[in-house]
């Protein structure tokens, strides 16, 4: 049973991959191949929760890293290079907003400790790149409620 937790990446021929194909299934092409590494945040598969930027430039996604938290990675597709975003349990890219200030924006799930005692996970807002931060959006049990909300508040439209 996997725990989801560093380790549990293989490499080599066992190794997951990133892939990427038409819709016709022609141009199938090799992305990136998953592996171990000696950081949570270096160690790459499962490639969970994939998603594109609006441009279809960048691909974000999730892999296992610590115990109470996933890694977000961002692949670009041009230089074929691969980024540490940051610690994260969902994540949502808002590539269909029509807000252009909001446009391929970041709704991360986060794993975050209280100051005295205890944790929570809420969703937060960030920038296109995962590097501001712009508020809170609250807590939520499913990406549908996230979806609700942000539509609540007219982030998107």
């Amino acid at each position: 049973e996997s725990t989801g937790s560093q380790g549990d990446c293989k490499s080599g021929t066992m190794a997951d991959e990133l892939r990427w194909i038409r819709v016709d299934g022609s141009g199938e092409e090799l992305l990136y191949r998953g592996h171990d590494g000696k950081d949570p945040k270096d160690t790459i598969c499962d490639f969970s929760h994939k998603q594109f930027t609006s441009d279809g430039r960048y691909i974000f996604f999730l892999s296992p890293a610590w115990a109470v938290s996933a890694a977000l990675h961002r692949f670009d597709t041009r230089t074929k290079t691969l980024a540490f975003v940051m610690d994260a349990n969902d994540v949502i890219v808002l590539n269909d907003c029509k807000k252009a200030e909001n446009r391929d924006s970041l709704v991360v799930q986060r794993h975050r400790y209280f100051v005295v005692a205890g944790s929570y996970d809420w969703y937060w807002l960030f920038d296109r790149a995962g590097k501001k931060e712009r508020g809170p959006i609250g807590e939520y049990e499913s990406e549908k409620a996230v979806r609700d909300a942000i539509d609540g508040v007219g982030l998107c439209d």
